[in-house]
């Protein structure tokens, strides 16, 4: 198989793992807790709008990525504007996961140990991850997305006894207007970010719908996850955890006496939870290393993601030192990873709906002439 190449399946796990990634460690917006679940809700139906525009535009060019596509309907100018603006879009959440998961593995296990040294580890894991190609980095994401679900809903049934259901009575006591803000910010933060996958190329060689079955499963799935954790966690704790972890790692289980058996599966679980939040990482650094080929025009895909690997290291090591600097950006700026997510597809998308191939030149006596 083609080594650039993913399944439906193996499309469909990256997706879903994008959309957990670090935000199953983050959380969501700050709200009553009886308000979070509709919001998430609200936030993954407006994602499957999203999910049809991303896939309308891949079908359109079946045999091309987003930036690839941008360069044909735009033009190489205003094309290679858009791959730089994609670039970005990647390297800058590559940061925020990569500050995440050094976050959250220091604050859990090795509180002293430096953040360069954990941050190395991270990316050296990543880029060997992709090193053989992202077909094989499909295959290994899928097993880990099927083991991620399972543990989960396992832990979830194990904290079933726990459950007081009646801590979720109202079931919606915030305002509407913070629901549909809340349900905003779901979109910039967690679900909107499978935009990446434009810059990915899936086999449609028996199905050309691969593109809005593999995004709105994973969609369904990731958001069905996160409602189930929203629940087993305000059921069991009551208490809503906002901008500190959206699903109830070792801190969250501290306050409840529920047995070392669970904090041991607790560290299986954090183990998966990480290796989610590694794979958004690796596969935007994968995303961005393609838009810099393609807007260098020379050298090895690998190249310019170890590139990248090592600008994202750099920055969230010694720039963003601190957790709370992105948990600012996240809440007072979220529309700006809006543009990139909503806007710009859509631009796209009506640009494709009316572009029109430029009829090739005849062949003929006197072109013959012209070009010798």
């Amino acid at each position: 198989m083609n080594k650039s190449l993913l399944s439906g399946r193996q499309y469909m796990s990256i997706a879903a793992l994008i959309i957990l990634g670090e935000s199953i460690i983050l959380g969501g917006y700050t709200m009553p807790v009886t308000g979070k679940w509709l919001s998430m809700l609200i936030a993954v139906i407006f994602t499957f709008v999203l999910c049809f525009i991303y896939s309308y535009i891949l079908r359109k060019f079946p045999k091309m990525d987003g930036y690839d596509i941008s360069q044909k309907i735009f033009g190489k100018i205003f094309g290679k504007i858009l791959i730089i603006i994609g670039i970005l879009f990647c390297l800058g959440n590559a940061i925020i996961t990569l500050r995440t998961i050094l976050t959250f593995i220091i604050r859990l296990t090795f509180m002293d140990t430096p953040d360069l040294s954990l941050g190395i580890a991270v990316c050296t894991f990543s880029f060997l991850l992709l090193s053989r190609g992202i077909e094989v980095f499909g295959r290994i994401m899928t097993i880990v997305f099927q083991l991620l679900v399972v543990l989960i809903l396992i832990f979830i049934l194990m904290l079933y006894p726990q459950m007081n259901f009646e801590k979720l009575m109202p079931l919606v006591a915030a305002p509407i207007s913070e629901v549909f803000k809340g349900a905003a910010y779901n979109v910039f933060v967690i679900t909107g970010d499978i935009v990446v996958l434009l810059g990915l190329m899936v086999n449609m060689k028996n199905d050309n719908n691969v593109h809005i079955k593999s995004l709105s499963k994973a969609n369904a799935i990731a958001g069905f996850i996160f409602i189930l954790i929203i629940v087993s966690t305000v059921s069991t704790l009551g208490l809503p955890f906002g901008h500190i972890v959206h699903y109830p790692t070792y801190l969250a289980f501290s306050l409840i006496n529920i047995g070392n058996f669970i904090t041991r599966i607790e560290v299986v679980l954090s183990t998966f939870i990480l290796t989610a939040s590694i794979c958004k990482f690796s596969v935007l650094l994968y995303v961005g290393g393609i838009g810099l080929k393609k807007l260098i025009g020379k050298g090895k895909v690998n190249y310019y993601i170890m590139l990248l690997n090592i600008l994202a290291l750099f920055v969230s090591v010694e720039i963003i030192k601190t957790l709370y600097l992105i948990l600012i950006f996240n809440k007072n700026y979220p529309w700006i990873k809006g543009i990139y997510q909503i806007a710009i597809p859509i631009i796209m998308a009506i640009a494709v709906t009316f572009y029109k191939e430029k009829p090739k030149q005849k062949k003929s006596f006197f072109n013959i002439f012209k070009k010798s």
